[in-house]
């Protein structure tokens, strides 16, 4: 039972903020016994100073030079992208994120977009930015699996609705995420499940457990996954990531 004064500050006791003050409450618990982390938001740098893998991981997913979205529109949108395809590169083979990577089609959409700014045309805040989705979402000419190795040949004759919105708004699509099969619990055991970058020993979620991982390892400016029962807010909060439902 906490203190009154406690109660009254975190609002514990109001319906209203009763669950966000109490997770407020616990960061605050859990700071004062020691325990040290980076809350990050879209991306940035994950890493667990106790981690076995600690230094490993930090070499892999720090990105000191990673700019925030507000300043994209001052770079060269190719080279940011560039930047981006040579982190997923590298770290691939580790943390096991991606399903596929559009290298060609992403660098021929970075070209496009320098271009509409040298012109004047300015889509919005997703201009220029790299985004990832769930392979749960349609894309036109590119494989969808949903984590299902039975439809891996399974090629969409159209892009969903969410994948068109994106590229509307000048968002560059960098590839497909991993998920669990069906987008249900468990990953299909031939598919080699994303590592946390924080830790290789934590869970990296459910379902969306590729959107969570990339997005925490700084491989895109941002992920979509897809949420019914949890499966945006089980990998954002495992892999220290900022999830909207």
């Amino acid at each position: 039972a906490e203190p009154a004064h406690i109660r009254r500050l975190y609002g514990l006791d109001n319906p209203a903020t009763r669950e966000y003050g109490a997770r407020c409450l616990l960061a605050r618990r859990l700071v004062e016994r020691g325990v040290r982390f980076v809350q990050i938001f879209l991306s940035g740098q994950p890493w667990d100073t106790h981690s076995k893998n600690a230094e490993s991981l930090k070499g892999l997913c720090a990105r000191t030079d990673q700019p925030s979205a507000a300043l994209v529109r001052d770079l060269k949108q190719r080279g940011l992208l560039d930047d981006t395809l040579d982190h997923i590169r590298e770290t691939q083979p580790v943390l096991n994120a991606f399903i596929t990577v559009f290298v060609d089609e992403a660098r021929r959409d970075a070209e496009r977009r320098d271009a509409d700014l040298r012109a004047g045309r300015d889509r919005g805040w997703l201009h220029g930015l790299p985004i990832a989705v769930k392979d749960l979402c349609y894309t036109k000419g590119v494989a969808t699996a949903a984590g299902m190795p039975i439809h891996r040949n399974f090629i969409p004759a159209f892009n969903s609705t969410v994948v068109s919105r994106l590229r509307n708004a000048g968002a560059i699509l960098l590839g497909k995420l991993q998920l669990t099969e069906g987008a249900l619990v468990e990953h299909h055991p031939d598919i080699r499940v994303p590592v946390n970058p924080w830790r290789d020993t934590v869970w990296s979620g459910a379902s969306s457990s590729g959107s969570g991982v990339a997005t925490a390892a700084g491989l895109c400016y941002g992920s979509l996954g897809t949420d019914t029962g949890g499966s945006i807010r089980f990998p954002s909060a495992a892999n220290g990531v900022t999830g909207l439902k």
